[in-house]
């Protein structure tokens, strides 16, 4: 059989027309019905601003996410408020479904970012330990854990900081800070998604931050660190609101 042309290979490859028609047939929903313009005022500020051109089937975190964008705030610290009922990022309901239609009057509110310096020590015995010295909340569900591991070979090299673990749940809020038992469920921790390291000699010492994702919104009021693979203490960390920015 003859060969297919270059287009119609692209389209293979890429999931071709269907694809694209299914991505068209979604905007085209989105952005049916009217036009709706919601005014959102601040606490103390009495300039408002409006967030326009919204459909009903828009996402009320779309109109989070915008109204954010608008004041210049990080979305992921700010909650909109209309009436007694509150939208974040995590919100998943439409505007339709919210009942917010063409000039809904709203209150942005900002939250000031978690963070905590120098909270501890996650250590293996006395020549083995780490160091933490920063969790920050940098966006949504996402924390940095700044970090200095230390040894002396007397039992080998250090343990790989990328195993390193941050945890939440009932599991951290019931521990003892420094338990060496400590052990989490499924789901209650996460490892580094991404790490940098600004020392590294695996035979002595390791600086540098890891980065973790997925950490649940709202967040828990404790957070756990432990260090490495195995046989490190438990850090418990009790989450206080620090600055007011945050970085996504």
């Amino acid at each position: 059989s003859p060969p297919l042309p270059v287009s119609a290979m692209g389209n293979l490859l890429s999931g071709g027309p269907r694809q694209e028609d299914a991505a068209k047939d979604r905007d085209e929903v989105l952005d049916s019905g009217p036009v709706l313009s919601v005014i959102v005022r601040t606490l103390g500020d009495d300039e408002e601003v409006v967030v326009s051109d919204l459909r009903p089937k828009h996402t009320v975190a779309e109109l989070v996410r915008r109204a954010a964008e608008l004041k210049g705030w990080p979305a992921f610290l700010t909650k909109l408020c209309i009436g007694a009922q509150a939208f974040s990022l995590q919100s998943d309901q439409t505007l339709q479904d919210a009942e917010i239609t063409d000039g809904t009057e709203a209150m942005l509110l900002k939250r000031k970012a978690l963070k905590v310096l120098s909270p501890g020590v996650s250590r293996y015995n006395r020549a083995y330990c780490c160091t933490v010295s920063r969790i920050e909340e940098v966006g949504l569900g996402k924390f940095e854990v700044d970090f200095c591991v230390v040894g002396d070979m007397s039992a080998g090299r250090l343990q790989q900081p990328r195993n390193s673990r941050l945890c939440w749940g009932p599991e951290v809020d019931n521990a003892g800070d420094g338990s060496r038992n400590f052990s989490v469920k499924n789901g209650s921790s996460s490892l580094p998604s991404s790490h940098v390291y600004t020392h590294e000699e695996r035979g002595s010492k390791i600086e540098g931050t890891l980065v973790y994702e997925g950490v649940p919104v709202p967040t828990p009021k404790f957070l756990g660190f432990v260090f490495g693979d195995f046989g490190y203490s438990l850090l418990r960390v009790q989450m206080e609101e620090g600055d007011e920015g945050g970085r996504d």
